[in-house]
Order: C-alpha cells, then sequence, then structure tokens
C-alpha cells in the first residue's frame, strides 16, 4: 500500500517512464537490428516491458480508484504536475504543514521566494552586462578623444610647416622663437 502523499509522485515518474520506454523501444525495433541490439532487447527491453505492464495496470487501479481525480481536484491542475507534486511532497514529508491548505500556502510561499530569486538574479545580469557596456564606451571615447587630439596636433603641425615654407628665413627664425615662447613647440 503506497501511501496517499507519494502516491502523486508515483504517478508522474511512473507516466514519464512509460514516455521514455516508448521512445527506446521505437528506436530499438527498426528493421536493421543486428544480433547484439536483438541480445540488448532481450535484456534491457523485455524487462522495462514488463515493467511498463506492471505500471499501467498500477495506472489503471489508480485511476479506477478515484485518487487521481481526488488529487487533480486537492491541488487543482495548474499544479498537477512532477515538479509541484514533488515540492508538496517535500513540504508535507518535511513536516513544514499539516493539513494540505498549509501545504498549498507553502508551496505558494516557495514559487514566490523562487520568482524573487528569479528576478534578482535576472536584475544582476542586466546590471553586469550595463556596467560593462558602460566600461566599453567609456574606452571608445578615450579612443575617439586620443585620436581627436592626435588630429588636432597634426593639424596644427601641418599648417605650422606650411607657415614656414612660405617664409623668409628671417621671418621663420622668428616666427620659430614666437612659437617656443607660446609653448607650441
Amino acid at each position: 500500500s503506497i501511501p496517499q502523499k507519494r502516491l502523486l509522485v508515483y504517478l508522474f515518474i511512473l507516466r514519464y517512464t512509460r514516455v521514455l520506454l516508448t521512445k527506446h523501444i521505437v528506436q530499438n525495433n527498426s528493421e536493421r537490428c543486428d544480433d547484439a541490439a536483438n541480445e540488448y532487447n532481450i535484456k534491457s527491453i523485455k524487462p522495462l516491458e514488463d515493467q511498463l505492464t506492471g505500471i499501467n495496470v498500477a495506472l489503471d487501479e489508480l485511476a479506477k480508484s478515484g485518487r487521481v481525480a481526488w488529487a487533480m481536484e486537492v491541488v487543482g491542475e495548474d499544479m498537477f504536475d512532477a515538479e509541484s507534486v514533488n515540492i508538496l511532497y517535500h513540504i508535507i514529508d518535511g513536516r513544514r504543514a499539516d493539513t494540505m491548505k498549509e501545504a498549498l500556502n507553502k508551496y505558494d510561499e516557495e514559487m514566490y521566494r523562487r520568482n524573487m530569486q528569479a528576478m534578482q538574479l535576472a536584475a544582476q545580469k542586466a546590471t553586469e552586462t550595463a556596467a560593462a557596456e558602460a566600461v566599453k564606451q567609456t574606452n571608445a571615447l578615450k579612443n575617439i578623444e586620443q585620436s581627436s587630439k592626435q588630429t588636432a596636433s597634426a593639424a596644427q603641425t601641418s599648417t605650422m610647416i606650411n607657415i614656414l615654407d612660405h617664409s623668409s628665413s628671417k621671418q621663420q627664425k622668428k616666427l620659430l622663437k614666437q612659437w617656443k615662447k607660446d609653448g607650441l613647440i
């Protein structure tokens, strides 16, 4: 006899096992099975098929007993999945709740806590991404500033050379003396 609080967990495990076994059987029943595959089928698949037959019988008995309908009625369709049932089982098994109402309230608290953690993690990731982007933008601005300074310096040097090229040697000496005094060279 299986305790009722574990019944839901077993139900989902059984359904999941049936799906996996069916997929496995389809994969291994291809026309090109060799001897090794046939031996594997005999050793591995046959016992699983027998177990699946037992599971199907247990599921049929469970469905006939009304426990599945009862369980769905107790927890609701939105919580009638393996994860929700597992959380409810651990709440009840860990004696965190004495009644189903308390267990459902604890479940809601757990889901709220998980949602808050997920949102905090998302906010943290967004902050880290924004910080990394800010660093990239700061570096790009520094590069632009440096490039602008180099361009201005090159333009100034070019202008000075043009002026010197078109000046007499006497004027060149005066200009160079003045530029030194002004700190341009």
